[in-house]
């Protein structure tokens, strides 16, 4: 009963719907899409270094930028997604207060009120979410500009050295154009999984840290209660 104490039952109700949901209907799509993903990216990168070998170097340059880019992006996007996910809490807790309490607040006229306080929470838990559609957009722009300039060194070369057939070059930049797409498709996905294990971590703690009734507390004997009588002790009663 601690536990119901000292949580709402609108986090309570966010770790058994959301989180579950999660994890049951979301891991799996985002591992499988993360695997597969990858290797259509590494498979086009290797089209591209047998196309163009001297393009190789402006691919580990991409990574290598790609990594940077991606790292800020992972902190920030499982930040948001972790407020996301609590800052639903609130909207649920009051949503059940709203059902339970539902004639008492017609009784007392706290229809507006309860009104008002439901759209403060559900802005407030909109928050997140629009951040991180702008992190996202952000991150989609960013890699963009990032295979504009991979088909720009791709053309440079191919005009300068004069080392690779026409085909060659229109397959490298067919690949080239395909490799963003592809590349986006793997840092959505990847995003998705680092979110999923973010709501693993929080059933986790869930597991851990909550007490069991079971934990070696104190228990009545196997017997009790021995009889269903009741005994009054002290006890002062008055009616006005």
């Amino acid at each position: 009963m601690d536990f119901f104490v000292t949580n709402d039952s609108g986090r309570t109700l966010n770790r058994f719907s959301q989180d579950l949901q999660i994890i049951d209907m979301e891991l799996p799509l985002s591992f499988i899409g993360t695997s597969i993903s990858a290797l259509a990216v590494v498979a086009q990168c290797v089209v591209i270094v047998v196309e163009s070998p001297w393009t190789g170097f402006a691919v580990l340059l991409l990574v290598i930028t790609l990594f940077f880019v991606l790292r800020v992006y992972l902190r920030t996007s499982r930040r948001l997604r972790y407020l996301d996910i609590e800052m639903k809490s609130p909207v649920l807790s009051l949503l059940m207060e709203s059902i339970d309490g539902l004639a008492t607040v017609r009784a007392f006229g706290w229809t507006e009120w309860y009104l008002r306080r439901g759209l403060k929470v559900l802005g407030q838990a909109q928050v997140p979410f629009h951040l991180l559609q702008t992190a996202q957009v952000t991150l989609n722009l960013c890699l963009d500009l990032l295979v504009a300039m991979l088909a720009i060194v791709v053309v440079s070369i191919a005009v300068g050295t004069h080392s690779t057939s026409s085909g060659g070059l229109g397959l490298t930049l067919l690949n080239v154009v395909g490799l963003g797409q592809s590349v986006k498709i793997v840092v959505h996905f990847y995003t998705a999984l680092e979110i999923t294990l973010g709501a693993v971590a929080r059933i986790r703690d869930f597991t851990l840290q909550t007490e069991s009734e079971n934990s070696g507390r104190e228990e009545p004997p196997a017997d009790w209660p021995r009889s269903g009588a009741i005994q009054f002790e002290n006890v002062t009663l008055s009616h006005s």
